[in-house]
């Protein structure tokens, strides 16, 4: 380092800085997401010559969270929330000053809205389909998806507007609704958005054999499921005509069938 004085004075301290190669980002993964997102930045000299990251924004807004891997080629940020969707830079400031930028690398995408469950209350089995916009956060499937407290069933279809998801066994009780997507983004309702029902039960069927026409009376409790109707009664495998519905009382009339036949009674 030389430093000159006005007055044409010199003062030199040899090797005493070293300009360390320009830091570059490489790739980010995601590159879009919102709050909550999980973000790997890969590139070299991330640190810009330092010890650590004094900060880190996308878009304008400062991360939530900054993890430095042991070799110092990436990081891992937890993305904050924006009021604004739209792409911008990655700014990366070392606890030396210096800043690594990647120009409109990532975008933030529209927020996570829940806009309609339906239905809203169920119980084992009950299929629910939830409605909305961005509920991906910007990934491509859903991570996790409780009711409730209690992780959901299968998800038997997802996309941004609309995921399926097959109720899972659990005791009765209210809550909220929380997708978390793969990228970690995370959309919740509020307390009282999805009602788990006692499960239903069956008490008697009566009687308990019989062949085609034979009307059968069905009691017992919540036998609907939270719904209005039935879709589809079995008796030993044999799709029976249902005459009248509800929670605790159901009566059939027995399909046609050539040869003796002993299952269990499904409802649907």
């Amino acid at each position: 380092m030389v430093l000159t004085a006005k007055t044409g004075a010199t003062i030199t301290a040899e090797d005493a800085f070293t300009f360390v190669e320009a830091g570059n980002i490489t790739l980010v993964e995601p590159a879009k997401g919102q709050e909550g997102t999980v973000i790997e930045i890969n590139g070299t000299g991330l640190l810009g010559g330092g010890a650590s990251l004094a900060s880190v924004t996308l878009a304008d807004v400062e991360v939530k969270e900054i993890t430095i891997g042991d070799d110092e080629e990436y990081v891992v940020v937890v993305a904050d929330g924006s009021d604004d969707a739209g792409a911008g830079d990655i700014v990366l400031t070392a606890d030396t000053g210096a800043i690594v930028t990647l120009e409109d690398g990532f975008t933030y995408v529209a927020d996570q809205v829940i806009e309609l469950i339906k239905p809203a209350k169920g119980q084992l089995g009950t299929l629910v389909t939830i409605s909305g916009t961005s509920l991906l956060g910007g990934g491509d499937s859903v991570a996790t998806l409780t009711l409730a407290g209690v992780d959901a069933g299968e998800i038997t279809s997802e996309s941004d507007t609309e995921i399926i998801v097959e109720v899972a066994d659990s005791t009765a009780d209210t809550g909220a609704i929380v997708i978390t997507s793969d990228t970690g983004a995370v959309v919740t309702t509020n307390d009282s958005a999805w009602e788990y029902l006692e499960n239903g039960a069956i008490t008697s069927i009566t009687p308990s054999s019989g062949q085609h026409k034979s009307a059968v009376t069905i009691i017992g409790e919540r036998m609907l499921g939270g719904g209005s109707e039935i879709a589809s009664l079995t008796l030993a495998g044999l799709t029976a005509n249902v005459k009248s519905e509800n929670d605790t009382y159901i009566t059939v009339e027995a399909a046609a069938s050539e040869n003796k036949v002993t299952d269990r009674k499904s409802v649907v």
